[in-house]
This record gives C-alpha cells, sequence and structure tokens, in this order.
C-alpha cells in the first residue's frame, strides 16, 4: 500500500511539472488576477496563475488590467523548492492528496476543509484568507 507521504511527493511533483511545462521556460506564466480569496479581503487581487486560482475555494478568475500585466513583468516564476502544502483554502474536489475526510486527491466534498491541501507556492499560500502552511509528511490518521 502507497503511503500518504508517497502520494503527497506525486502530487505536488505533478502539480510543478504542470506549472513548469512551457509556460515557465521563455515567458513568465500566463497570469490572471484571482479576486475572492486574498487576506486583505475579496476586491483585492492575488496575481497567481488561472489553474492555482481555481483550486481555491471561493475564487474568481479575471483578466489582469494594465497595470497588473506591467506588475507581472517583474515577477519571477516559481520553482519547484517555492511550493508548499497549503491546508484549509482548497476548493470542493480541488485538494491534491487525501486527508482525514476523504480517500484520495479531488474527492473533499468541503470547500475550505482544514485538512485539505493543495500545492501552491508558498508566497501565494501567506497571502490566501485560511491558508496554512502544511508539511508534505504529515500522514491521514
Amino acid at each position: 500500500m502507497t503511503d500518504i507521504k508517497t502520494i503527497a511527493k506525486l502530487a505536488l511533483a505533478t502539480a510543478i511539472a504542470s506549472v513548469s511545462t512551457g509556460a515557465m521556460a521563455a515567458k513568465a506564466p500566463n497570469y490572471i488576477a484571482c479576486y475572492g480569496v486574498s487576506k486583505q479581503g475579496p476586491n483585492v487581487p492575488i496575481i497567481i496563475s488561472k489553474g492555482d486560482c481555481e483550486k481555491l475555494a471561493g475564487s474568481k478568475v479575471e483578466a489582469l488590467t494594465p497595470a497588473q500585466k506591467a506588475q507581472t513583468a517583474t515577477m519571477k516564476p516559481y520553482t519547484a523548492n517555492d511550493y508548499v502544502a497549503c491546508l484549509g483554502v482548497a476548493a470542493a474536489g480541488k485538494n491534491d492528496c487525501a486527508t482525514k475526510t476523504s480517500a484520495c486527491g479531488g474527492s473533499s466534498s468541503v470547500a475550505g476543509a482544514p485538512d485539505a491541501w493543495i500545492a501552491i507556492p508558498k508566497g501565494v499560500c501567506t497571502q490566501v484568507k485560511g491558508g496554512v502552511i502544511g508539511d508534505f509528511n504529515t500522514k491521514k490518521s
């Protein structure tokens, strides 16, 4: 039987691979304005990739304004070491791995479940309302 640590590493590797392919090579990722999830309020965007925004409970994807687009020119692409298990922010059905209450990734039935996590950059997790940086080594109990 595969342990939770192995599954978590596989989920993280898959998430990083999806972010790292092509978009990270020559150009910055295709950033969007992610509304509804910031600690600073629902009308304050977090500039992240569309895929990361869609994993967040209560998020709304919007195109960047010209000023936001200019801001992305100085943003550095995320590396594998930038990703963390961000607990408590996953949209229902978007968690990356098993939890105490769900059997596998994508099976959490509650948005923002405290034990459900998604692999996103640490800098994003710290900006998201309710985001708690977890440990990929935490075992399901």
